[in-house]
């Protein structure tokens, strides 16, 4: 069996799907986003709360109440309601918002003011984000992928306060950051995902898979500008670029 977070359904022409972050299947990198072949059939286990997809093509996904989706909600229900699939979304969401309190209230203990928590799925990418803020209080930050002209990256970063900015290029064997905000003192990163190094200014710092690395801004390698379609790790392209250009 393998495991999908951040999970959602999808009605497609011949049936329907599960998607989401894959672990456990030797075809993916842990932590990449799928599509499953289309599902076959559905059990669902209230006790364990949780949901097992068997596909086509032999697989079985299993999926945590807990882990859902919560922007594929609309898509999610309109599959269980038409499939007859007794899951309680109310139950799942509330399982998630629960899920999610533990760990800001596990994180209190574990940042300090002003330090950044990622959970990296190796090098590919970041799921979760959260900061502290020098008050004391844990928040959840944006995770957005930014595709470059020659190079895509990571922006983990608060636009409407700018709490804090921190900026990745992701690969499978490596990460290196291209932008660490003022006041930024230490990024936290819990690897779920395979072994990778994090290239610092002082060199490379391994972060195991399982275990939680944290880095300095003493680590940062420095501002760089290696995206011909950034600038200081701004789109010129994007939405998100506010007064950019005023």
């Amino acid at each position: 069996m393998f495991r999908l977070k951040k999970w959602g359904l999808s009605l497609e022409p011949e049936g329907f799907i599960g998607c989401g972050d894959c672990y456990g299947n030797p075809k993916f990198l842990d932590g990449e986003f799928i599509l499953t072949s289309y599902v076959v059939r559905a059990e669902v286990s209230d006790s364990e709360k949780r949901l097992k997809l068997f596909t086509v093509s032999g697989s079985c996904y299993v999926m945590d109440y807990a882990d859902i989706n919560e922007s594929c909600l609309e898509s999610t229900r309109a599959v269980l309601s038409g499939r007859g699939i007794p899951v309680d979304l109310r139950m799942c969401v509330a399982l998630k918002e629960q899920k999610d309190r533990a760990v800001k209230e596990r994180l209190t203990g574990v940042l300090k003011p002003n330090e950044l928590y990622v959970v990296m799925q190796g090098g590919i990418g970041v799921s979760e984000a959260y900061f502290k803020t020098e008050k004391g209080s844990v928040v959840p930050v944006r995770v957005k992928v930014h595709t470059g002209m020659f190079q895509d990256s990571i922006i983990v970063a608060d636009w409407q306060t700018g709490l804090c900015d921190w900026r990745i290029f992701p690969s499978v064997f490596s990460v290196e950051p291209y932008h660490w905000s003022d006041g930024l003192e230490a990024v936290h990163m819990k690897n779920i995902g395979e072994d990778f190094v994090f290239k610092g200014s002082k060199g490379e710092i391994l972060c195991r898979s399982g275990d939680t690395t944290v880095v300095r801004k003493g680590d940062f390698v420095g501002e760089g500008l290696l995206s011909p379609d950034t600038v200081n790790g701004k789109s010129l392209f994007s939405a998100d670029n506010g007064d950019l250009f005023q």
